[in-house]
C-alpha cells in the first residue's frame, strides 16, 4: 500500500494518511467483539482508495448526540482537475449518515488538503486547499454541512508569490479562523490570519498575526484561540551560504499572543523562552486556566523535551527538561483531559531499524513526568498518535499483534493498536484493530471523547480499504504492566546512549582510559562532505574532552584546528593520570604532511606539541601506544615512495629516544593502521594490499614492536588470504593471545554481502603472531553488509559489528563465546547506510560516531552494552 506522510515543514503535521485513486467506497459495519460481550472495535467502511489521492482526513465536532464528523479526500488527476469527496459520520460511532458528495472541483496541481470543524451559529465543517499558481500558491476553501452538503462555492482566501506550508482552522464562537503560513526564500514564514463565516467567507481583511517564525501552533481558547510562535534565529554571517545549502538554522525563543474571535491579537506576545532553545515544531494544550507548551530542545549535545506553562495571569513555569534519556529524547506527542496533562516522546538512538520505543508519561502539576512511564514498542516510520480520555490516555500505534514478551513477537504482523491507560499510565487495554480478517496496517486522525476513542484505518492496498473506527473501552491487561508488545528478550542490550561530541562530522575516534573517566579524542569537520574548492585544501579539528563514569563530557578542548582529514587521531595516557598524555595526528608543514604529538593533560587540555616527522611525502593512519615508560607512534608513510608503516619511542616529556624504524617494505599502500600494548611488545595490525597492489585489494597484516626502541620483533604475518578487499582491522588482548577482527569488503551490488567470503571475521593469535585457528565469520542480527567491527578484549569474546542495509544502518551485538556465536540489533543509528562508522571499546564500554540529517545531529556517542 502506498503510503504518504503529509508532514509541512513548519507548524502542526497533519496525520499520516494512504493515497491512492478514488473509487467508490461501500458503506458498512465490520465489528469486532470481545467472545460473549459487547461489542468494543467497530469499522465503518467509507472509501476504497487506490494511487495518487490525498487523504482522507477525518475531523470531530461535539460529544454523545451532537456531536458530527466529516471525511474528506482528494482524488487522483481526472483529466486536468481533481474532485474533492466528503462523507458525513456520526461523530460518537463513525457510522456513515450519507454517501460520497462531491463538493469542490480543483486543479490537478492541488497540493495540500485540511478539514476542520467550525462552530457558530450554523456549526459545519470547513474544507481547505491549495494550489499551484504560475508565481506561488493559492489558498482555497468552502464550508460543509453536517449532511456533508456544501454551503455555497469555494472561496478563494489569498493568493501568494510564497509557498504556502501551513493551514489551519481553529473553531470560534463566530464560525472559524483560518491561518496560514506563507514561507519565504530566507527560510522563515509569515503567518496570516483570517476571520470565517458559516459560510466559509472571509468575514473581514486578513490580518498578519506573525513574521519571520520557524514554527507555531493555534489553540482554542475560551473566546478566541492562541497563538505559539517560534522566532527565526539570528543567522550567522555565512548566512548566504547556509541558505545555499539548506543546513536549517538553530532552534528559536517561543511566544505566546492571545487572539480574539476574528483573529486580531488583543494582547502583547508574551516571551515563553528568551533563549533560543526551540527546535522543531511546538505542541501547546489546555489545561484548565493554564497552557501548556512542550518542545524539543536541541541547545546541549543531546535533545530532551521541555515543557512550561503560563496561566490566565500570564504567570509563566519553566521552562523544565522533562525527559533527557539517554541518546536524546524527541517529543512525538501532547495532551490534557480529565487526568492531567500527558507526553509522548522518543530516544531516537535506540531505534531498531524500523522499530521505535515511545514513551508516555503523566506530567505533575510541578512540571516533573510521574513514574514509571508506559513504554510502547511500535513498528514504522509513522509517528503513535496521542489522545486524552476520561480516566486516563490512549495511544494509537503500528504495533506487533502479540501478548507483552511473548516469542511470537518477532514473526507476528504489524497492526494499528489503540493502547489505553488509566490515571496514572498504567496500561489496561490492548485492542488491535484486526477487523477479524481485514487487519489495519495503519490508523491515524486520533481522538477520544470520554471513554470512546475515534480514527481512520487502513487495510489492504490498491484499493486501500479506509474506515472510521470506534473503540469502546474495556480492561483486558493488567495496569500494573508498563511495557507493552515488546519483542522476545535478547541477550545483549543497550542500557543508555550520550552524546560525547556533537556538531562535526566525525571522521576519526580514538579514546584511552584516565584516571576515573576516559578521554576521548576525535577528528571532525563542521562541513560534512569537506569540500573547500580546489584552492583550498581541507581541513579538519582534533579535539578532546575527558568523559567521565557517568558518560557526562568534560569540557570541549580544541588540540589541532587544522589537522588533515584523513590523518587520523590517536591518543593515550601515562599509568598515573596525573602525568598526562599524548595526543597524535596529521598536519600540513611546508607543503608536506607530518606527525604532530601533542601532550595533554588529564583534562585532555593542550601543554605542548611537537614535530615528529620531517621527511617529504604523506602521513596517514596515526597511532600512539602507552609502553610503561613512554610512548610508541606509528604511522603510513609514503617518504619511499610506497604507503609503509613506521613506528618511534618517544619519552614521557615526547622527546625522542629512538630512530623512526620501518616495519613494512612491501608494493601498495599501507592503511587502517591500530596498535595495541601488550607485555613487552606493542602490536600493529593494518591493511596491506602487498599481493595486488594495482587493484588495491588488501589482506590484514600483523606483527609487533619493541616497547623499548620501536624495533620488529618478527615477520609480518598474513590473517587470511582473499581475494576480497580485507580493511579496518581491530586488535585486542584476551587470556588466550591476541586477538583481530576485520571486514572482507563485499563489491559494489553484491547479493549476499555477507555471504561467502564477506563479511566481519575475527582470529586468534599466538605469540608470534600466527593465527591458532581459521578465521570465523561473525554473524549478524539481520540481512545487510558488514561495514565496521570492534571487538572486546579481556575474559570475554564480543563484538560490535556496524550493519548496512538498503535504507539504515544498524549496530549488532555478537556473543563470540557461544558455539554457534549469537548476533542481536542493539540499535539503529541516524547516520545513512554509507555513513563510515568507527567503533572502538574502551574498558568494556562502546565509542562510536554518528550522523542524521543536520549539524546538530553529527555526534560521537559512548553506550553502556549490558550483556547475559
Amino acid at each position: 500500500m502506498a503510503l504518504f506522510a503529509a508532514v509541512v515543514a513548519c507548524g502542526r503535521k497533519e496525520p499520516v494518511a494512504p493515497i491512492g485513486t478514488s473509487g467508490n467506497g461501500p458503506s458498512g459495519l465490520v465489528p469486532l467483539k470481545k467472545p460473549g460481550g459487547p461489542q468494543i472495535v467497530s469499522g465503518s467502511l467509507v472509501a476504497a482508495l487506490g494511487e495518487r489521492s490525498l487523504g482522507p482526513y477525518l475531523a470531530k465536532r461535539g460529544s454523545g448526540e451532537k456531536s458530527a464528523g466529516l471525511v474528506a479526500w482528494l482524488t487522483a488527476a481526472e483529466g486536468q482537475g481533481r474532485r474533492v469527496i466528503v462523507v458525513p459520520v456520526d461523530g460518537a460511532s463513525g457510522q456513515p449518515r450519507g454517501g460520497e458528495t462531491t463538493v469542490a472541483y480543483v486543479p490537478v496541481d492541488t497540493m495540500t488538503l485540511t478539514v476542520r470543524p467550525m462552530r457558530g451559529p450554523a456549526p459545519g465543517f470547513i474544507v481547505a486547499w491549495t494550489a499551484l499558481t504560475d508565481r506561488g500558491k493559492s489558498l482555497w476553501s468552502i464550508a460543509v454541512g453536517d449532511n456533508g452538503a456544501a454551503r455555497g462555492k469555494p472561496v478563494e482566501i489569498t493568493r501568494s508569490n510564497d509557498d504556502i506550508s501551513w493551514v489551519d482552522v481553529v473553531p470560534t464562537d463566530r464560525g472559524a479562523v483560518m491561518l496560514w503560513a506563507e514561507e519565504t526564500r530566507g527560510g522563515d514564514a509569515n503567518l496570516t490570519a483570517a476571520s470565517l463565516d458559516t459560510d466559509g467567507k472571509v468575514r473581514e481583511s486578513a490580518v498578519r498575526v506573525a513574521r519571520s517564525v520557524v514554527g507555531w501552533h493555534a489553540t482554542e481558547l475560551p473566546g478566541g484561540l492562541g497563538l505559539s510562535t517560534i522566532a527565526a534565529a539570528p543567522l550567522d554571517p555565512k548566512a548566504q551560504k547556509t541558505l545555499m545549502t539548506g543546513t536549517p538554522r538553530s532552534g528559536g525563543a517561543l511566544s505566546f499572543t492571545r487572539l480574539d474571535a476574528e483573529g486580531h491579537a488583543f494582547a502583547t506576545p508574551v516571551a515563553i523562552t528568551s533563549a533560543p532553545v526551540v527546535s522543531g515544531d511546538v505542541e501547546v494544550v489546555r489545561d484548565g486556566s493554564r497552557v501548556v507548551f512542550a518542545w524539543t530542545d536541541r541547545s546541549t549535545e543531546e535533545p530532551a523535551v521541555a515543557v512550561a506553562t503560563i496561566d490566565d495571569k500570564n504567570l509563566i513555569e519553566g521552562p523544565r527538561r522533562v525527559a533527557e534519556a539517554r541518546g536524546g529524547a524527541a517529543l512525538l506527542g501532547l495532551t490534557s483531559g480529565p487526568a492531567g496533562v500527558a507526553v509522548m516522546f522518543e530516544a531516537p538512538a535506540r531505534r531498531k531499524d524500523e522499530n521505535r520505543r515511545v514513551h508516555v508519561a503523566r506530567i505533575g502539576d510541578r512540571l516533573y513526568l510521574d513514574r514509571p512511564a508506559l513504554t510502547i514498542d511500535t513498528i514504522g516510520k509513522t509517528s503513535p498518535e496521542l489522545s486524552a480520555t476520561a480516566s486516563g490516555f490512549a495511544v494509537l500505534a503500528t504495533a506487533a499483534d502479540c501478548e507483552a514478551d511473548s516469542p511470537a513477537c518477532p514473526n507476528a504482523p504489524a497492526v494499528a493498536t489503540v493502547f489505553r491507560t488509566d490515571a496514572k499510565v498504567g496500561l489496561v487495554q490492548r485492542e488491535p484493530l484486526t477487523f477479524q480478517t481485514d487487519p489495519a496496517a495503519l490508523g491515524w486522525n486520533f481522538s477520544c471523547e470520554g471513554e470512546q476513542c475515534l480514527a481512520l484505518a487502513a487495510s489492504g492496498s490498491a484499493p486501500a480499504r479506509i474506515r472510521v473506527v470506534a473503540v469502546k473501552a474495556r480492561e483486558n491487561t493488567k495496569p500494573r504492566a508498563p511495557v507493552v508488545a515488546s519483542t522476545a528478550t535478547a541477550f545483549a542490550r543497550i542500557d543508555d546512549v550520550t552524546a560525547v561530541a556533537s556538531g562535526e562530522s566525525v571522521l576519526h575516534l580514538a579514546a584511552a582510559r584516565a584516571g576515573y573517566g576516559v578521554v576521548v579524542a576525535t577528528l571532525g569537520a563542521k562541513e560534512r562532505h569537506l569540500d573547500r574548492g580546489a584552492d583550498k585544501e581541507p581541513s579538519a579539528t582534533v579535539t578532546a574532552r575527558v568523559v567521565d563514569e557517568q558518560g557526562h563530557p568534560g569540557r570541549v578542548e580544541v588540540v589541532a584546528p587544522k589537522a588533515l582529514p584523513n590523518g587520523g587521531v590517536g591518543v593515550a595516557f601515562a599509568d598515573k593520570p596525573d602525568d598526562g598524555g599524548a595526543l597524535v595526528w596529521v598536519g600540513r608543514d611546508g607543503g608536506d604532511s607530518q606527525v604532530h604529538v601533542t601532550r595533554i593533560d588529564r583534562r585532555g587540555r593542550r601543554q605542548a606539541d611537537s614535530l615528529l616527522t620531517s621527511a617529504k611525502g604523506e602521513k596517514t593512519d596515526v597511532t600512539v601506544t602507552w609502553a610503561g615508560n613512554g610512548y610508541v607512534v606509528a604511522w603510513v608513510d609514503t617518504r619511499s615512495g610506497n604507503g609503509e608503516v613506521y613506528a618511534t619511542k618517544l619519552q614521557p616529556d615526547l622527546t625522542r629516544v629512538a630512530r623512526e624504524e620501518r616495519i613494512t617494505d612491501a608494493p601498495g599502500d599501507a592503511s587502517d593502521l591500530v596498535a595495541l600494548a601488550r607485555g613487552e611488545h606493542v602490536w600493529l595490525a593494518w591493511a596491506d594490499p602487498r599481493e595486488s597492489p594495482s587493484e588495491g585489494l588488501a589482506d590484514i597484516y600483523v606483527t609487533a614492536v619493541k616497547k623499548l626502541d620501536a624495533k620488529r620483533v618478527f615477520d609480518e604475518q598474513r590473517m587470511l588470504a582473499t581475494a576480497a578487499h580485507s580493511r579496518t582491522p581491530r586488535i585486542v588482548d584476551t587470556p588466550d593471545g591476541p586477538a583481530v577482527a576485520w571486514i572482507e569488503e563485499a563489491p559494489a551490488g553484491s547479493e549476499s554481502p555477507n555471504g561467502g567470503g564477506f563479511g566481519a571475521f575475527w582470529i586468534r593469535l599466538d605469540d608470534t603472531a600466527k593465527p591458532l585457528a581459521r578465521p570465523a565469520r561473525i554473524p549478524l542480527a539481520g540481512e545487510g553488509a558488514a561495514t565496521a567491527v570492534a571487538i572486546e578484549g579481556g575474559a570475554n569474546a564480543r563484538a560490535v559489528v556496524a550493519r548496512s542495509m538498503i535504507d539504515a544502518i544498524a549496530l549488532d551485538g555478537v556473543d563470540l563465546t557461544t558455539s554457534p556465536p549469537r548476533a542481536a540489533a542493539l540499535l539503529a543509528l541516524d547516520g545513512p547506510p554509507s555513513l563510515d562508522v568507527s567503533l572502538l571499546f574502551v574498558n568494556g564500554v562502546l565509542y562510536f560516531n554518528d550522523e542524521g540529517p543536520t549539524a546538530p545531529d553529527r555526534r560521537a556517542r559512548r553506550a553502556r552494552i549490558t550483556w547475559r
